[in-house]
């Protein structure tokens, strides 16, 4: 009966001390992931506000395309930031995972130039209002309507209803077209 009470109170005791401990690690891991979340509903409404005011000849469909990029490249930074600062807390090395990171960034970047090729030419067609969602364009000889475009890649559907995916990267000359596919 007595080696029962030694074991009640020895688990009593290490049930205590390991409380505090992982209790604290748990409450900031959540104010983590609360502070987190609250971090991107401020920043997509901040967002949203700013590309609203921008000057010029902006339409809807070029400000929600860039609306839409802009929140998810934030949205990754933020879950970036978050799976680093919780793994902190855990008490992960995470200086290690940042160098690991640089590291694949770097290959990933000397390995991957035609996909920052694309990108770049993305981030140009749209702040340059070269065309948008829904306009009439001949791209790469390929004459239809933007069905969808982002950073990497454009789509165009012809008349026909054939769908081309075009990478932004081998777009060079865009003619947008008055007549709509319909002759109108």
């Amino acid at each position: 009966m007595l080696r029962l009470l030694d074991f009640w109170i020895l688990l009593i005791a290490f049930l205590n001390s390991n409380i505090q401990v992982y209790g604290v690690k748990a409450i900031r891991i959540l104010l983590i992931f609360v502070g987190l979340v609250l971090t991107e509903k401020i920043s997509n409404r901040l967002i949203s506000g700013l590309i609203g005011r921008i000057p010029g000849t902006w339409n809807e469909r070029r400000t929600k395309t860039l609306r839409g990029v802009v929140q998810n490249l934030l949205r990754y930074a933020l879950y970036f930031v978050g799976v680093i600062m919780i793994l902190s807390e855990l008490n992960v090395n995470t200086g290690s995972i940042l160098a690991g990171v640089g590291v694949v960034g770097l290959a990933v970047g000397i390995g991957a130039q035609g996909l920052v090729k694309d990108v770049v030419n993305g981030f140009f067609i749209l702040f340059e209002d070269q065309f948008a969602v829904g306009d009439y364009v001949n791209i790469a000889g390929v004459t239809g309507t933007v069905e969808d475009m982002g950073l990497r890649v454009t789509k165009i559907r012809e008349a026909t209803g054939d769908l081309h995916i075009i990478s932004n990267g081998e777009i060079t000359q865009v003619t947008r077209l008055h007549a709509a596919k319909d002759g109108k």
